[in-house]
C-alpha cells in the first residue's frame, strides 16, 4: 500500500506529527496514515448542518427532519 506510507511520511514530518512522536504517539501517526482501512466515512456537511455516511459512492443522510 503505497499511498499510506507517503501519507505516513508526510503526517510524521508535519509540525503536529513531529509533536505527536516526541510525546511518544507514533503508532497515532501510522493509524491516522491508514488507507482504505474502514467501507463507511462519517462526512460533517453544511447549510443545512448534518451528518452523512458515504460508501462507495453511496450516501445516507443522518439529518434529523
Amino acid at each position: 500500500e503505497h499511498h499510506g506510507r507517503v501519507l505516513e511520511g508526510a503526517l510524521a514530518v508535519s509540525a503536529g506529527g513531529v509533536r505527536l512522536r516526541k510525546l511518544g504517539y507514533q503508532e497515532d501517526i501510522v493509524a491516522a496514515a491508514s488507507v482504505d482501512r474502514f467501507t463507511l466515512v462519517p462526512e460533517l456537511r453544511r447549510d443545512p448542518m448534518r451528518v452523512e455516511v458515504a460508501a462507495v459512492g453511496i450516501v445516507k443522510s443522518h439529518w434529523h427532519k
